[in-house]
């Protein structure tokens, strides 16, 4: 992400109904690049219930993602 275009976005949001909506609409709405960051412990949508990724990687959306405090081997 530059920064500079203004198709750029970066939304902070709280609560874990409004999380889990959020982060399931970026993601298939998205076209190039999902890129998220989290911090456990994870409430509003844990590290195993991705339901759309495997949709959005179908779509060839590249899905990046920061994860800490999750110390489950991949």
């Amino acid at each position: 992400m530059t920064g500079d275009g203004i198709t750029d976005l970066i939304a902070v949001v709280t609560g874990t109904d409004v999380i889990r909506r959020r982060f399931l609409q970026g993601q298939q709405a998205a076209r190039t690049t999902v890129s998220s960051s989290s911090t456990a412990p994870f409430v509003a949508l844990p590290p195993d219930e991705g339901a759309v990724e495997p949709t959005t990687l179908d779509r060839r959306v590249c899905a990046q993602a920061v994860r800490r405090g999750w110390t489950d081997p991949l």
